[in-house]
């Protein structure tokens, strides 16, 4: 994960700058409810880009091996960054290891992990990473409520605005698919729920 994150340090703080410059309306949401100005985010972006300079480029290098290892050592939750790695830099993968990957993957996100439902909800083509439709709404639903359970109603209305704006762009370009039928939105509805449940779970609260 420090790797992952390392690799989109430089990145962030590029994001940062521009927030900085041309505020988007999450941007500026999250900069009312935190407090935090753009010039304290951009501090704590290049605080976090300085500790990443202990990963020389070889390191950075060994990703793939690295995830590789922890998958197969048997690490929590290492199912779904190996395979966005093994996509992302187009490594052949047998069949039979996809399908344990994308299984894993999915059990992940249903177990609650907050960072595999963001994942997921941004699949626009959720079939390459082995989900159905019905599965990315309920998906993308239990990842904006528990937003709004951990950062309060703005700051899940912000993220709904900007998924909104998002999929608006990528209809565009034919990536967004029609909307459910109302049995797989009864579908999605009860998915949604567990997987809220689960992370209520992972977290100790309850229910």
């Amino acid at each position: 994960m420090m790797l992952s994150a390392c690799q989109g340090a430089d990145a962030m703080v590029d994001h940062q700058y521009r927030e900085r410059d041309q505020p988007s309306a999450t941007g500026r949401q999250l900069e009312r409810i935190t407090g935090l100005s753009s010039q304290e985010w951009i501090r704590r972006s290049q605080d976090f880009q300085r500790h990443c300079q202990v990963f020389d480029a070889a390191t950075l290098a060994r990703q793939g091996e690295l995830l590789k290892r922890a998958h197969d050592g048997g690490a929590k939750d290492a199912a779904l960054p190996y395979l966005q790695w093994l996509d992302a830099n187009r490594q052949p993968i047998d069949p039979a290891l996809r399908g344990q990957l994308q299984r894993e993957a999915r059990q992940t996100a249903e177990d609650g992990d907050f960072m595999a439902l963001v994942t997921f909800s941004f699949a626009f083509n959720p079939g390459a990473m082995g989900i159905t439709e019905v599965q990315r709404q309920a998906y993308k639903e239990a990842q904006f409520r528990i937003q709004g359970l951990m950062s309060g109603a703005e700051m899940e209305k912000a993220s709904r605005d900007a998924m909104a704006d998002t999929e608006k762009t990528m209809s565009q370009w034919g990536m967004v698919p029609s909307p459910l039928t109302a049995e797989q939105q009864r579908e999605a509805d009860a998915l949604a729920a567990r997987v809220i449940e689960a992370w209520r779970k992972r977290q100790g609260k309850p229910g």
